[in-house]
């Protein structure tokens, strides 16, 4: 009697032991692990929005066209693309004063009726095109390849907890250069609405330290209703230290890639001006209107931006 029982005790211990081991195994893999970085990054790479405003499709195409600082033929054709992201968001916990690890308040600001405990997050996109340039003259032809660096910002809100897709991150606002760019355009279209492509059309700044970024909501980005006539044309702006004489302005225009070139000499306001006709239908909600510049004091490196706007 006394080994059945001690039979049985062992035996109910070492049952128990086996299904406790699964249920800490469980336990353990059940720990989610959130990294905002990562879910604000693989928004970036999956989101339409995300992938229709920071495309490089598009932005150029095979070109030839003359400058008036030379007496070539230049042509150009893209031949490498490197692109780098820049993430800044600032962290949910510091130390204090003791070395205690607390709620960092600083992270939070008030959008009223989005939440009055809002984080932000700024994502730097950075891409360097390598384009190879022929210049033709009468006698003779010189290939060159130029690096033209362009700049977009990505202005990111959380509005919705870890439990939401991305773990409540939304794209909510859009900056076509990092810094200003010393050249901005006038758009009108053909239906009336008429907007400006520089500093001014992108006001909005973060309520916090995240970044410096200058950004335009999306939903108060100007539009361009499908088959408009879209007038671009450069100016000079107020900051403005040396102009670049000869834009390059792309963009998707009714027979698919658009793309002229406009000029402006050193003693006028405003430049050439080019215009065609956007596509209808539009199979983008979001569009970029880039405009590189040539400098004929450095013609090696070429700076862009974006001008962005929506079609509906």
């Amino acid at each position: 009697m006394r080994r059945s029982i001690f039979l049985i005790l062992v035996g109910g211990f070492l049952l128990a032991s086996v299904m406790l081991v699964p249920l800490i195994g469980c336990s353990e893999k059940d720990i989610p692990v959130i990294v905002d970085e990562d879910e604000i990054l693989r928004y970036m790479d999956n989101k339409v929005i995300a992938l229709e405003l920071f495309r490089i499709n598009g932005l150029h195409r095979p070109v030839t066209y003359t400058v008036p600082f030379d007496d070539a033929t230049y042509h150009d054709s893209v031949i490498g693309h490197g692109r780098s992201r820049e993430i800044s968001l600032l962290p949910l916990k510091v130390k204090n004063y003791n070395g205690d690890s607390v709620l960092n308040e600083a992270a939070f600001a008030d959008y009223g009726i989005y939440g009055s405990r809002v984080r932000e997050a700024v994502v730097w996109i950075h891409d360097d095109f390598d384009i190879e340039v022929t210049r033709t003259y009468p006698d003779r032809t010189l290939i060159d390849t130029v690096r033209e660096g362009l700049t977009r910002g990505a202005f990111f809100l959380k509005l919705g907890d870890d439990s939401r897709e991305y773990v409540g991150w939304l794209l909510w606002g859009f900056a076509g250069f990092r810094t200003e760019s010393g050249l901005g355009v006038t758009l009108e279209t053909s239906s009336g609405n008429d907007f400006r492509g520089d500093l001014a059309y992108f006001p909005d700044a973060p309520k916090t330290s995240v970044s410096s970024i200058r950004y335009v909501r999306l939903t108060n980005m100007d539009t361009v209703h499908p088959g408009d006539t879209l007038l671009v044309e450069t100016y000079k702006t107020t900051n403005e230290t040396q102009l670049p004489t000869t834009q390059l302005i792309t963009d998707y225009g009714a027979d698919g890639i658009f793309s002229a070139v406009a000029y402006r000499h050193e003693e006028v306001e405003f430049g050439d001006s080019v215009s065609y006709e956007t596509p209808n239908p539009n199979p983008r909600l979001y569009n970029l209107l880039h405009i590189q510049k040539i400098n004929p004091n450095d013609p090696t490196r070429r700076s862009s931006f974006v001008v962005p706007y929506r079609s509906e």
